[in-house]
């Protein structure tokens, strides 16, 4: 299977065929990534070692079978997961939640326990009073958003949202009851209903204009929100170390949760 000079089309057929599972697969793309990173320099080593960590996802997975192939990919995920969120912790100097999903009701005694696990696991020195949450939402129950404000808001005295890809809804008014939003230009928050209060009735009234926005389901990037809305938006765009941490973390968890086809997710680093 890893023989020098294999074309890489060959290689991945041949993990097709041995192991259908997509999980499997998945684990020896993940093999495969790392190995990008060993040397960018020297090509020929580079596929040496892309080829091997291609067939030592597959070894594995022949070697113990799917039981034991799906525990070695479920610590993989976990371990690389983990690694990230405390990576971008300590870009934001925060505890980093993330929260992916609709905002719905019976959401809220999970979310506590999920935040209570999160405060609970600090000790001296680490503890934090700075809580980031990882946003990605269509949207849900305005009720609910103001129990989850609560919960965060008890055990947090400053609370920031990072948005990567959008909060639409009930999900903008989550990240508007934060201290400070992360955007990037890719970023977009979402029109609000008409009814909802907010603490900032100008931007309360600007959202809810449906003359402004013509459609409810509508993004509004970064650059709306700072220069119509005057919003205090933090625009990670050009600070390349802090987006490749957000980007690193977020998409890596988002492309776990799609080949799921999970429709709700929570994580930080003691919670998966």
């Amino acid at each position: 299977m890893s023989r020098k000079g294999e074309p890489f089309g060959e290689m991945f057929g041949s993990l097709r065929l041995a192991a259908s599972p997509q999980d499997v697969g998945f684990l020896a793309l993940r093999h495969l990534e790392e190995a990008f990173y060993v040397d960018t320099n020297n090509k020929g080593e580079l596929r040496e070692a892309c080829m091997e960590a291609l067939a030592r996802g597959l070894r594995q997975y022949l070697r113990h079978g799917w039981s034991r192939g799906r525990g070695l990919f479920d610590n993989h995920i976990r371990e690389t997961a983990k690694t990230r969120v405390l990576d971008l912790e300590v870009g934001l100097n925060a505890d980093v939640a993330l929260y992916f999903g609709p905002i719905f009701p019976s959401i809220e005694k999970r979310f506590r326990d999920f935040i209570e696990e999160l405060k609970n696991t600090q000790t001296g020195e680490t503890a934090r009073n700075r809580l980031a949450i990882v946003l990605n939402s269509p949207g849900g129950s305005e009720e609910t958003v103001e129990k989850l404000v609560e919960i965060v808001r008890y055990h947090y005295a400053e609370v920031h949202f990072v948005i990567p890809d959008e909060a639409m809804s009930a999900g903008t008014i989550f990240a508007m009851s934060g201290d400070a939003i992360f955007m990037d230009y890719t970023s977009a928050l979402g029109p609000i209903d008409p009814q909802v209060k907010q603490r900032a009735e100008e931007i309360a009234t600007l959202l809810a204009d449906n003359k402004i926005w013509h459609s409810h389901g509508r993004k509004i990037g970064v650059k709306t929100l700072q220069n119509l809305l005057r919003l205090e938006i933090v625009d990670y765009s050009a600070d390349n170390d802090l987006r490749s941490k957000i980007l690193a973390y977020s998409e890596f968890i988002t492309d776990y949760i799609n080949r799921h086809e999970y429709p709700f997710f929570l994580h930080h680093r003691r919670w998966f």
